[in-house]
């Protein structure tokens, strides 16, 4: 073993329980705030072509796999006054999509939607681009440096909804 590595497993040794916690706190951090982004969304009542469900929360989902970690949040609604859907953003590192040189991005989608949801084909404007995954096509963008979640987030669920239809 090398006396580099052997170094690194000393100090991770004394350093695991720290560092676990920190993560931790990051991945519930960075949950809550997706969640934000679509509660004060939902209170300034600033939608289009959906409309969220009064009756349900905003819920969160996670899996904080080695290759691929992915954290949604999504609220329940309908499109178009009666067809359900389930408007979600999210981040995602690493995903997998042909622009391997960009780490992570943000994105908007509908999931658990009623199928007769079409959003209208085309490239995204702007700095945005789309991919499917998961059955779901995304709308999604590359994070700048000097992040905005409420801007970058909020342009995603705008573009979203323009695409129904």
């Amino acid at each position: 073993m090398t006396q580099v590595l052997e170094s690194f497993l000393r100090e991770g040794v004394h350093r695991y329980a720290e560092a676990s916690a920190t993560i931790q706190a990051f991945q519930t951090a960075i949950e809550k705030r997706l969640q934000s982004i679509l509660r004060d969304r939902r209170d300034r009542n600033d939608w289009t072509t959906f409309v969220p469900s009064a009756s349900h929360s905003i819920e969160s989902w996670h899996s904080w796999g080695i290759t691929s970690p992915h954290v949604t949040a999504w609220i329940k609604g309908k499109v178009e006054g009666s067809l359900a859907a389930n408007l979600a953003i999210g981040i995602w590192w690493n995903a997998p999509y042909d622009n391997a040189e960009e780490k992570v991005i943000f994105h908007a989608n509908f999931e658990d939607a009623d199928p007769r949801i079409l959003l209208k084909n085309g490239d995204p404007d702007g700095p945005m681009f789309s991919f499917l995954a998961d059955g779901a096509t995304r709308l999604c963008l590359h994070p700048k440096s000097e992040l905005d979640f409420d801007h970058d987030f909020n342009v995603l669920i705008t573009a979203l909804q323009a695409r129904i239809g």
